[in-house]
């Protein structure tokens, strides 16, 4: 939501965050007097540069575990970021920046590279494309490499044995066959005495 001064300048931008489970929307408000920069995109699109000023500082403060110390590169084309000390203050000016994104390791090298491309002034949209595309792989990276510690922390699961001894003897045919009978029983037992000793008789 802008609001804007004449004839053009606007004075501040607002963002609204919404989060599942949270009745009101989190607030964020900032000014051009505080916010703005100098040069650049600022001079060009002010009021794009304003309204992403916004939101990044929204997001931050809605999500400040996940997104703390993440920047934007609209974050640091301002003066309120103190580059002086950089490493890079005396590098040269032409510098492939699609390259240096892409081979960003980690999210603070990615967030130094886009200090550089600020205080180079040489930012385009195919730049910040790229910036936003590394950002958010080295994001998933990042909760990877948590998720496969979660998972070499867990005990190893020792598998339960069957119960039943893979060499144990098979049933014999009788047990496998129906109970005789009491007669059938007495019968051939009596027929067994009498080969027995039927040549004594």
């Amino acid at each position: 939501r802008w609001t804007t001064v004449p004839p053009r300048a606007p004075y501040a931008a607002r963002a609204r965050i919404f989060r599942k489970g949270v009745g009101r929307p989190l607030e964020q408000t900032v000014t051009l007097q505080e916010f703005g920069g100098k040069g650049g995109n600022w001079d060009k699109r002010p009021s794009h540069m304003l309204g992403i000023r916004a939101e990044s500082h929204g997001f931050r403060r809605a999500f400040p575990m996940e997104l703390a110390g993440l920047y934007t590169p609209e974050d640091f084309e301002t003066d309120s970021v103190d580059t002086s000390d950089a490493p890079w203050e005396n590098a040269p000016v032409d510098q492939d920046w699609l390259t240096l994104i892409a081979e960003a390791s980690d999210s603070e090298a990615l967030a130094q590279i886009g200090a550089r491309i600020a205080e180079s002034e040489q930012g385009t949209d195919k730049i910040r494309a790229a910036y936003r595309a590394r950002s958010a792989v080295l994001a998933a990276e990042a909760n990877t490499e948590d998720a496969d510690v979660v998972d070499e922390a867990a005990p190893d699961e020792t598998p339960v044995e069957d119960a039943t001894p893979q060499d144990a003897p098979p049933a014999s045919a009788s047990s496998m066959g129906p109970e005789p009978t009491q007669e059938e029983y007495e019968a051939a037992e009596a027929a067994r005495f009498d080969a027995e000793h039927g040549g004594d008789s």
